[in-house]
């Protein structure tokens, strides 16, 4: 019934299909069905569903139309291509890769908003983010954020890229019960600052698009060896929402030595059962990385 009465409505408004299960924000949290490991402890902003609801899209005519992946990996050494890809763009004086320590959160905003239109600029559905968004956005990171994890890339001075992870906060809920009241605040911030959570998570990753193909991812994980790696605080790195139509993020997963934990599904129904089918496009070369 749902999804009859979701068909008709959407057909009333002229459209000719349907995605889901999408979110009404942005693609990075809350998007696709889970269709894999459904046993391991879910990680923050990312959907759960019971397995049956596979059968129920399918059986009522839904497609897949990309897969999305966490990907997962012990906090361990890069392996050494990448510390060759990396090489001659550490070297340029110009070039610079740091961490948010020290930095106003109004500079950080700044930054990511640059680099978030110069490096998703192009793309299919892109709506260029606003100063203000990226200031909420921001807010929002600010009592979660580990900022020894958050890493900017610059070249003369110019933001070029970004690398933002945080500690997997359902590591911390988990301890609440429930209840984000005074005391699980207190909770909160006692097991925020005790930094219980072991898993360090990638929420987004990100190059402007003139930069791609000349070492910064590389330059970017190895300044996370040579940084992260020695704090200890983290066992494990999951990188999260990786589409299966981003070639260059799956070189990514694969070079890390990545393994697929979790898989998610963005299903599409088109109201016209006898049009031709096509999956989601694969990005191009011209692209940037989607979330990872």
């Amino acid at each position: 019934m749902l999804f009859d009465t979701c068909k008709e409505w959407l057909k009333g408004q002229g459209m000719e299909a349907m995605d889901g299960p999408v979110n009404f924000g942005e693609r990075d949290t809350f998007w696709g069905l889970l269709v894999e490991n459904f046993t391991d402890p879910n990680i923050y902003s990312m959907n759960y569903n019971p397995p049956y609801y596979r059968t129920l899209f399918e059986n009522y005519g839904f497609k897949l139309y990309f897969e999305q992946y966490a990907v997962k990996r012990p906090m361990e050494s890069a392996q050494q291509v990448y510390f060759d890809k990396s090489e001659e763009i550490r070297k340029d004086p110009n070039f610079k890769t740091i961490n948010i320590r020290g930095m106003s959160w109004d500079k950080v905003a700044q930054d990511f908003m640059t680099v978030y239109n110069d490096a998703w600029g192009g793309h299919d559905g892109f709506k260029e983010m606003t100063l203000e968004s990226a200031q909420k956005a921001m807010q929002k990171l600010k009592p979660l954020v580990d900022k020894d994890i958050v890493l900017f890339s610059y070249y003369n001075d110019r933001p070029i890229a970004f690398y933002v992870n945080i500690p997997e906060l359902n590591q911390t809920f988990r301890y609440l019960n429930g209840k984000l009241n005074l005391i699980g605040k207190l909770k909160f911030l006692y097991h925020k600052y005790a930094r219980t959570s072991r898993i360090m998570l990638g929420i987004v990753f990100g190059v402007a698009r003139d930069f791609q193909g000349r070492g910064v991812e590389a330059a970017l994980v190895i300044h996370g060896h040579y940084t992260i790696l020695p704090l200890k605080r983290y066992d494990t790195t999951i990188i999260c929402w990786i589409g299966d139509f981003n070639p260059k993020m799956l070189k990514l997963r694969d070079n890390l030595g990545f393994s697929n934990w979790r898989t998610w599904i963005t299903y599409r129904y088109l109201f016209d059962r006898a049009a031709p089918y096509e999956r989601a496009p694969i990005l191009g070369s011209e692209h940037n990385t989607d979330k990872g």
